[in-house]
């Protein structure tokens, strides 16, 4: 029997880099690869495919014990770093591209490690070292975490291993620029922890890029993780951290902090669809395509859903959205904050009621 089916562009696009990386032979496998898989999911009794809380055997272990994810004993004071300014950065929200949070906990971890190790005084390391160190341990997490991902069934979206690379090279490299950073011939930075403000890169004299560590960032760096630190792989990141995350991202990213509430707000509203969520993004961001506020929209979820703020439900090809305690916590705390500005309040009416 034959079917044709029509594939939005990105979708296509996706299918096309997975056949240039020789992942499948063809499209027709990848297909029957995915039905397979699809077929499979819809066999398995209710819930198997979403249960969070994992119990696995107590030798599977990414951090040894020379890791550098394993948080060091504190052997002195780390010298912090100015955070950078908006003109360097640019951005003022996170890009679709930085679809996950526990690669950037992972690189900072490194990144303290080896402040604290080498004791700079003006607190700034090479960035080469850094970046090489992070992506070494990020791909070992890589290869045990998509082992205990596919032991439990996790789907795309869910998966620990998200944004964290395998061994192949253009992985690597995408690793170190956006979970990392980078700073190009024009002195802007780029990637995820300096937009975050975790993060400060400079050029010394010579022109060497350098990376330093702001103080929020050895605060982030320093909470503890569950998979780093307990190897607990029920989830990404400790309530703890998202905790902070939310409240450091109040004060640091505006923009970012309005936009995770307003989606969050319009789920607790009953529009729950990934279609409805990318029109609020495009209601926030007249000015960009609708594709490109697709990948916002599905980086934004996937960041949320990390957060513990949210959780999605499949039902065959359909997807929707429900808040969890936290993601109701996280609307109260936005709307207190809101209360001393009328302008925020009336944008986000206006948003929500679009």
């Amino acid at each position: 029997m034959r079917y044709i089916v029509e594939l939005p562009n990105t979708k296509v696009e996706a299918i096309q880099s997975l056949l240039d990386s020789r992942r499948y032979k063809d499209v027709q496998s990848f297909i029957l690869t995915a039905i397979e898989n699809q077929l499979y999911i819809e066999q398995q009794p209710l819930g198997n495919a979403v249960q969070s809380d994992f119990h696995l055997e107590q030798t599977i272990s990414p951090t040894p014990d020379s890791s550098l994810t394993r948080l060091m004993p504190e052997s002195s004071e780390v010298t912090t770093v100015e955070e950078p300014n908006q003109e360097v950065l640019g951005a003022e929200t996170l890009w679709a591209l930085y679809n996950r949070l526990f690669p950037v906990k992972t690189a900072l971890r490194v990144l303290l490690n080896i402040v604290r190790s080498s004791s700079p005084k003006d607190g700034f390391v090479d960035l080469a070292e850094v970046q090489d160190a992070a992506t070494q341990e990020a791909v070992l997490l890589f290869k045990v975490l998509s082992r205990i991902d596919k032991k439990n069934g996790r789907m795309p979206g869910e998966k620990l291993t998200a944004g964290l690379p395998k061994s192949r090279d253009r992985a690597k490299d995408r690793f170190r620029l956006h979970f990392v950073g980078s700073i190009n011939s024009k002195n802007r930075l780029e990637g995820a922890p300096a937009i975050l403000r975790f993060v400060n890169i400079r050029k010394d004299e010579s022109g060497k890029a350098q990376i330093g560590l702001t103080e929020s960032g050895v605060r982030f760096a320093e909470l503890e993780n569950p998979i780093l630190d307990r190897q607990d792989y029920s989830s990404a990141l400790s309530a703890e951290e998202a905790s902070f995350y939310m409240q450091h991202i109040a004060k640091k990213l505006a923009k970012e902090y309005r936009l995770c509430n307003v989606v969050l707000e319009t789920i607790a509203n009953g529009r729950n669809t990934p279609d409805e969520l990318t029109q609020v993004v495009l209601g926030l961001n007249p000015d960009i395509e609708k594709e490109e506020a697709q990948a916002i929209r599905s980086s934004l979820v996937s960041r949320l859903s990390e957060l513990r703020l949210l959780t999605r439900k499949h039902a065959g090809l359909n997807v929707t959205y429900t808040l969890s305690e936290a993601g109701y916590s996280a609307i109260e705390e936005s709307q207190s904050d809101e209360n001393s500005d009328p302008a925020s309040i009336k944008k986000t009416s206006e948003v929500l009621g679009s």
